[in-house]
């Protein structure tokens, strides 16, 4: 089993190194869970991070304000009940190819980002740096 610790150094190297050429910053991140609720019950553990390239988020909203509801990009690290760790993320499909076509400059940033976050996930799952 991949530890947290080495997930969590993994995900902030990736975000870092693999994010500044595609223009998206890391914005601050949420531990929704910690390790016990204000009950003093124990909780799994589930940690958020967000990540915004700031000028397809600026396109995005200017074509639509439906997309700012897909805005930031997230990331969610999550031990499930069986004690594995997993990692989701919204699927960006129907933000890219659903509805009203997007004009072809805005879709090919869309993709980008697309790209970048499964690349996250999938390097992260693999324990890639």
């Amino acid at each position: 089993m991949k530890s947290i610790r080495n997930i969590l150094a993994l995900i902030g190297l990736l975000a870092i190194i693999g994010l500044v050429w595609a223009g998206i910053k890391v914005m601050p991140y949420y531990q929704t869970i910690r390790s016990f609720d204000p009950t003093g019950q124990k909780q799994r553990f589930l940690k958020i991070y967000m990540y915004c390239n700031p000028l397809t988020a600026a396109k995005m909203v200017n074509y639509s304000d439906a997309y700012s509801a897909y805005l930031p990009c997230r990331l969610a690290l999550v031990r499930d009940k069986q004690g594995k760790l997993w990692i989701y993320s919204l699927n960006m499909d129907m933000m890219i190819h659903g509805g009203k076509p997007l004009p072809p400059d805005l879709k090919a940033a869309a993709l980008q980002v697309r790209k970048v976050i499964l690349t996250i996930m999938n390097r992260a799952s693999t324990g890639a740096f």
